[in-house]
């Protein structure tokens, strides 16, 4: 902005200049080449800038490059950005995932009973990062045979179904619950946190 305003002020000191001369000079053959000669002055104040700017190509590109650069900059520091935020989601559903099969595991193996499914919820703030916030682990009601040879069972009916329902529930109960102590002692996870269907 302050090249325009000093550009002006030539232009109108230049023409104030030019207007005392005219002024001042007598009538005569003298007053057209003054006059001409004036005229380039003019002409040579208003287009000095542009002949200043045609030339200095290097200070042109001196900010091109430098804004070229900065932009860059910054483009690099967002694609490094957007690619440590996928990393973070990538490290976290891989450790999701082997925490998943490692509980999984354990509970089949020690306790003979089918996993259909794990999930949970991780803390993600940077003091308990990874710590399982909560757990949810849904079993079948089949026991897992681990010979893989079938197994028949022989099931008592009861007409009034009220003593074997107690049982069974009872025994699940137990299940889950030795269940939520072995995973509360392996994982730090507190007891309520643990919800086992």
């Amino acid at each position: 902005m302050g090249f325009i305003y000093k550009w002006i002020r030539n232009i109108v000191s230049v023409m104030i200049f030019v207007s005392f001369i005219e002024i001042l000079m007598p009538e005569g053959k003298m007053k057209k080449y003054l006059n001409l000669i004036l005229g380039f002055l003019v002409m040579i104040v208003i287009i000095n800038p542009i002949i200043n700017l045609l030339n200095s190509k290097d200070v042109l590109e001196k900010e091109y490059f430098k804004i070229s650069a900065l932009l860059s900059e910054e483009e690099c520091k967002m694609t490094v950005k957007n690619i440590e935020s996928l990393q973070r989601e990538q490290l976290i559903n891989i450790y999701k995932s082997k925490l998943k099969d490692d509980i999984k595991t354990r509970i089949e193996r020690k306790y003979s009973v089918k996993v259909l499914n794990v999930d949970m919820d991780l803390e993600e703030d940077r003091e308990k990062f990874g710590k399982i916030r909560k757990l949810y682990i849904l079993l079948s009601n089949d026991k897992k045979n681990m010979s893989d040879k079938e197994t028949v069972s022989i099931i008592k009916i009861n007409v009034n179904g009220e003593e074997e329902n107690n049982n069974l529930n009872s025994k699940n109960d137990s299940l889950k619950k030795e269940i939520r102590c072995d995973i509360t002692d392996i994982y730090n996870i507190d007891n309520l946190d643990i919800i086992i269907n």
